[in-house]
This record gives structure tokens, C-alpha cells and sequence, in this order.
């Protein structure tokens, strides 16, 4: 009788000192095996078959585990009762796996090559399709897509744009791991969206925030101080603000990396710059503002370090952005202020100092691609286009 057993293969290693976890079938004397992850020695814990709870990971990985297990014996049981021979080709698990199995075998891989992000949103996706309905990958069509994006939207509030986003990566998700091709009505399908135009402040708003008299060393004061070098420093996103030392702002320039990109910067600084560095740079945070507080811990792997790290960044953002509300609110902008129409703010100013010069935008925005600026700068200016269409409609009768 054909026997499964989960294994850690010591008969390979990896550059990084880990073995193959393997599932090993052995029937009528032959042997089938199947790799499945990698994992350090000091992490396996064999008599339970499965990563101990201190290795990074462990959960999800124990859980693809359990999965895959639970599949083989079905398919093995299943072999038996139709008289077949065992032979590799009980590892092809193509055709039978749900959609919530393959997102789990997604956020196994993407933890493991360190996409944090892609595995926070392939987690999301795999509970919101928990709690609609999971089916297998080849059964996907154009109905359950549209019902799925209801339900996006009814249970969850998601928006049009939100919706497309997911049904997208899902869709990736499926031809990657269904037999035959997607559907075609369903690969197609998205939900209809109004495009959203993008908030931005004038310079007559941002000259309001600028001037609010606000009490000294308070949070309101340092968010503002935080919103507005934002916008001195080109728009620069929020999580390399946020994690900006003394040392990156070195003889009047701002030298960084891009955390999202990896691009590096390196501009001078305006007066006004300057003068909001120097206020901060005497108080000797851990970075220049002082709402970054988290740092390594060399009690955990470098995977949950990253993790925490990420929580912390949306943590410190949404605080910031609760604040950057209140601001408005002071100064009579009725704008969901949020620290991204900083960006926006500076691409508009760019846009007018420049005479529209895409290339010249492009570059101090750190966009790849030069279409992604011309749709960033066309988006920011359709309120401006749209409030001259109406006067011209009205100039007769005002």
C-alpha cells in the first residue's frame, strides 16, 4: 500500500545552508518525491513534520503543508479505488486546487522572495473570497467575477478602481494555475469606473496652511512642517520622509534612495527647506520628525523585521494624514488632505513653472515611464478645465 511522509531532505542544500521540505510517495517500491519550500535545519521539527513556530513564516507555510497533504491522500485514496497506477504524476494538483489554495501557495512564494506588499494583498484577497464563495481555479467564469466585484463592493465598500485592481491580480493568480485558459468573457470583465480627479492644493491653500499660527513643539505644527518639506522636496513619498535622518540632508541637498523605486536622489534645498530641516535636525530623533519609532529587533528574521517595518510606515501615515484633516479644517480647505496631495501640490507647481515640460516633470516626479506623467498631470488639471467650462457657460449671466 502507497505510503506519504513529509520530509526534510538533508540529501540537497542550498546557498543559504536550508534543504528541500519534500513529500515523499513510496509504492510497490518506487519512489516519488516533490519539493514543495526550503527550510534551515534548526526550524524543522520532525517528529511533527512541519516548521517549528519559531521560524519565519511558519504559519503559512505549516498551513501549505497541511493542504498539500491532505490532497495527496485524497488523490492517493482515490488512485486505489479506481485500480490506477501510483507514478508523478499524482502531484499534478493543476486542475483540483481552489482559489483559496493557490493564493495560500502565492503568499508562500511572494514572503519568500520578500514582496511584503503582494503578500498583504494576496492575504486580503483570500479572505474576502473566503467569505464569498471558493471554487476551484477552472471553474472560474464572467458570473462569478461579476458577483464577486458585488460583493466587493456591497460588502466591503470597495470603489470601481479598487475592485478592477483585485479582479486583476486574481485573474494572474488563475492563468498562472488553471489547466485550460481563462475564460475569455471573464478575463475581459471589469467593473465600469468615473475616474477620479486627483486633489491637489493651490499655492494660495498651501500658503493658508503655511501661515497657521500654531502652538510650538505641537503634533499640529510638526505635521505641518512635514506636509509642506514634502512638498519642497518634489512631492517625495511619505515613507522616505518618514524615515529621513539628519545624514540625508547633507550642505544644503536631500541625498536618498527611493524606498519604492530605488532610485537615487539628490537636489538641493530651497530656504524655506533649510530653515524647517534646521528645526527638527537640533532635537536628535531617531530620524528627522519624530514620529518614526520602530527599529530592527535582532531577536526576529529579517522577513518579520520587514513586515513590522511596513506596519509601522501605514501606522505613522495614517496619523499624520488624521492631523493633515485637522489642518484643513483650520485653514478653510475643504480638501481630504492627506500627505499624497503633497505630491500632487508639486507636480501642479511643476507643471506651471515649467510650461508643461513632461520631460523636465517626469524626472523630478521619478516616473518611468513618461505616459504615467502626462495621465498624473492631465487628472491634476481637469478641476482646474472643468470650473473654466463653467464660468464660460455662465460668463453671460454672472
Amino acid at each position: 500500500m502507497a505510503s506519504i511522509k513529509v520530509l526534510l531532505s538533508t540529501n540537497k542544500t542550498y546557498s543559504d545552508g536550508s534543504h528541500p521540505i519534500i513529500f515523499q510517495i513510496i509504492d510497490n517500491r518506487k519512489v516519488f518525491k516533490k519539493v514543495i519550500y526550503k527550510c534551515l535545519p534548526k526550524y524543522w521539527d520532525a517528529s511533527q513534520s512541519k516548521l517549528k513556530s519559531s521560524a519565519p513564516n511558519s504559519l503559512n507555510i505549516n498551513k501549505l503543508i497541511t493542504s498539500k497533504l491532505s490532497f495527496y491522500e485524497k488523490a492517493l485514496l482515490l488512485a486505489k479505488e479506481e485500480n490506477r497506477i501510483i507514478d508523478k504524476e499524482i502531484f499534478n494538483e493543476k486542475t483540483s486546487l481552489s482559489l483559496v489554495e493557490v493564493l495560500e501557495k502565492e503568499i508562500v512564494k511572494m514572503d519568500g522572495v520578500k514582496k511584503f506588499s503582494t503578500v498583504i494583498k494576496y492575504g486580503i484577497l483570500k479572505d474576502q473570497v473566503k467569505r464569498f464563495k471558493d471554487i476551484p481555479v477552472d471553474n472560474i467564469n464572467k458570473a462569478w467575477m461579476e458577483n464577486f466585484a458585488l460583493h466587493l463592493k456591497l460588502e466591503n465598500g470597495n470603489i470601481g478602481s479598487t475592485i478592477n485592481k483585485k479582479l486583476v491580480n486574481l485573474k494572474g493568480v488563475i492563468k498562472k494555475y488553471s489547466k485550460n485558459r481563462i475564460d475569455q468573457d471573464a478575463n475581459s470583465f471589469k467593473v465600469t469606473v468615473n475616474e477620479k480627479i486627483k486633489q491637489k492644493l493651490t499655492r494660495l491653500e498651501l500658503d493658508k496652511i503655511i501661515n497657521l499660527k500654531l502652538p510650538t513643539g505641537d503634533i499640529l505644527e510638526t505635521v505641518r512642517d512635514f506636509f509642506i518639506l514634502q512638498v519642497y522636496l518634489r512631492g517625495v513619498r511619505v515613507g522616505d520622509l518618514l524615515q529621513a535622518t539628519e545624514d540625508n540632508f547633507k550642505d544644503s541637498r536631500f541625498i536618498y534612495s527611493s524606498l519604492k523605486t530605488g532610485t537615487h536622489y539628490d537636489m538641493s534645498l530651497i530656504l524655506p527647506a533649510i530653515v524647517i530641516v534646521e528645526k527638527y535636525a537640533v532635537q536628535q530623533n531617531l530620524r528627522l520628525f519624530p514620529f518614526w519609532k520602530w527599529q530592527p529587533n535582532e531577536k526576529k528574521s529579517d522577513d518579520d523585521n520587514e513586515k513590522a517595518r511596513t506596519k509601522h510606515k501605514e501606522a505613522c501615515t495614517s496619523l499624520i494624514n488624521k492631523y493633515l484633516k485637522m489642518l484643513a479644517e483650520m485653514a478653510d480647505i475643504n480638501k481630504n488632505l492627506s500627505t499624497h496631495i503633497a505630491r500632487h501640490s508639486f507636480a501642479v507647481l511643476a507643471d506651471e513653472s515649467t510650461g508643461g515640460n513632461i520631460a523636465i516633470i517626469q524626472q523630478l516626479l521619478g516616473h518611468s515611464k513618461r505616459s504615467t506623467t502626462e495621465g498624473y498631470i492631465k487628472n491634476l488639471k481637469m478641476t482646474d478645465t472643468l470650473d473654466q467650462a463653467a464660468d464660460n457657460i455662465f460668463k453671460d449671466i454672472l
